[in-house]
């Protein structure tokens, strides 16, 4: 086996995309996510993740955050180094109805992709990172409750996400 773990998925009522992975990675394996998003966040809780988005490669530590749009001109390739313990946390946007009869949801349908640079990286904030790691106590939650309480933390990771701020020059390669 390359890696062992749980990740946990869930499609939120705000339109979002929501992934919680926590993984013992047992041997290096590089993923290419081709996927197109309007707004794509990874979060960092644990572990090092190297990336690359529009031919620009970034080391992402425990703490950080990263927020682009991918398409499959601009994909997303992460290498996963041995022998970690890495957990992340992402949320997607995509601000397309999937079909005639769904409609994109509220916050697609308002959504406005950010100005500035395309990929920032940024540090995320100790409120935020112990609201976090409070995901580990609620995974055996009643499914409402659950839903109710990622759904939150979703929607303020985007809402921080956006916020303007300067890109960290420390975490480029």
């Amino acid at each position: 086996p390359v890696l062992y773990g749980q990740v946990q998925e869930m499609a939120l009522a705000s339109g979002l995309h929501f992934t919680n992975s926590a993984l013992e990675v047992l041997r290096p394996y590089e993923t290419t996510s081709t996927q197109s998003t309007d707004l794509f966040l990874l979060i960092v809780l644990e572990g090092l993740v190297r990336l690359r988005v529009a031919q620009q490669e970034y080391v992402l530590k425990a703490g950080m955050g990263l927020t682009t749009s991918l398409s499959e001109c601009e994909a997303l390739s992460a290498c996963h180094q041995a022998k970690q313990q890495l957990r992340t946390v992402t949320v997607a946007l995509d601000t397309r109805a999937t079909s005639s009869k769904q409609p994109a949801s509220w916050l697609a349908s308002h959504f406005n992709l950010p100005v500035g640079p395309a990929t920032r990286i940024w540090p995320l904030p100790r409120h935020l990172l112990a609201i976090l790691q409070q995901l580990k106590g609620h995974e055996e939650s009643h499914l409402t409750q659950q839903r109710l309480f990622i759904e939150g933390i979703a929607l303020q990771l985007v809402a921080y996400a956006l916020e303007p701020e300067p890109v960290l020059e420390s975490a480029r390669v």
